[in-house]
């Protein structure tokens, strides 16, 4: 119907054209003509040049720049997934050149549950003690990096909007399973370090029974190798360390690890849980090694610090 419209239309177009034409007086000379025709020509192609060069001023105003779109997609409070199955969410310094801004983070999707979608850093993004005050016994509930995490790190990565996308969860600190060491109360936190049960329940590892108190009391997992970013491990950051070829075969190829862990830059990071004695929390070291037992003194501060890989539920 709207073709018939429109040929319609056009028809009473060419028609009220042709009858205007035969309008013109019989005394108009031939040059007359080639003159209207060539000031025609001359104004068309002129309104051509005109409308050509506008056309292209619009369409390079309306083509944006790639990286402006990159940023304004890596600046959305939503969050998104990138290429690699990252969850992109908030901003920290890890270039190490803080002139240019903080880089966008990027999280480990690890579970959903009645929480939310529980996300850990992709990376170590900074070197920060357990507890600042090593002298005395602190679980987590009163140490230092449950309060940087909740306050310092939460304000620097994330703006009122994402702020309003992440849950306070209850958190259940165990006690050590091997030494008995007290966890201490349950706490209600945003920001968190994973704990050895949760490592257990998302990771796959090569042995490891933690309620064998004789036997295996460690394990190894590939996936836990973490490496730092470029400005956590510039920060006096302690067990950072590039896997060899010769630790692969003689130690990591028997815990079923593939030969792509060589050359990896793993860095070691804290978990929530305690350690052996009072005075340690545990840690994964660079290997993706945990237990138990593989701790450091919580005031590890000097002449390095362990890594945080902050960890977090948002809405679903």
């Amino acid at each position: 119907m709207k073709k018939k419209i429109i040929a319609i239309m056009l028809t009473l177009t060419m028609c009220v054209g042709l009858s205007a034409c035969g309008s013109t007086s019989d005394g108009d000379s031939a040059n007359d003509r080639d003159e209207t025709v060539t000031e025609r020509r001359e104004n068309t192609s002129d309104e051509s040049d005109d409308q050509t060069e506008s056309d292209i001023q619009i369409a390079d105003a309306e083509e944006p720049d790639e990286e402006e779109s990159i940023a304004e997609e890596e600046r959305t409070p939503d969050g998104y997934i990138n290429d690699e199955g990252y969850y992109v969410f908030g901003w920290y310094e890890q270039d190490g050149d803080e002139s240019n801004g903080p880089e966008p983070i990027e999280w480990e999707i690890l579970d959903q549950n009645e929480n939310g979608t529980l996300l850990v850093s992709r990376y170590v993004l900074d070197r920060v003690a357990y507890d600042n005050d090593g002298d005395t016994y602190d679980t987590w509930e009163t140490c230092s990096l449950r309060e940087w995490l909740n306050n310092d790190f939460y304000n620097t990565a994330f703006d009122d909007e994402m702020k309003s996308r992440i849950n306070t969860v209850t958190l259940v600190n165990e006690d050590n399973k091997k030494f008995g060491t007290p966890g201490g109360n349950d706490t209600n936190d945003k920001i968190f370090c994973l704990s050895l049960s949760e490592i257990l329940r998302y990771y796959s590892f090569d042995s490891w029974d933690p309620t064998d108190a004789i036997g295996n009391d460690y394990g190894y997992s590939q996936a836990l190798i973490t490496p730092a970013t470029y400005y956590a491990s510039h920060r006096r950051l302690v067990g950072t360390h590039f896997i060899t070829d010769e630790e692969y075969k003689n130690l990591l190829s028997e815990r079923n690890y593939s030969d792509d862990c060589v050359g990896e830059c793993g860095a070691s990071w804290w978990l929530r849980s305690p350690g052996e004695f009072r005075s340690q929390a545990c840690i994964v070291n660079f290997k993706g090694m945990a237990s138990d037992n593989v701790n450091l003194p919580t005031n590890s501060n000097a002449p390095g610090g362990c890594g945080v890989r902050p960890a977090l539920y948002i809405n679903k």
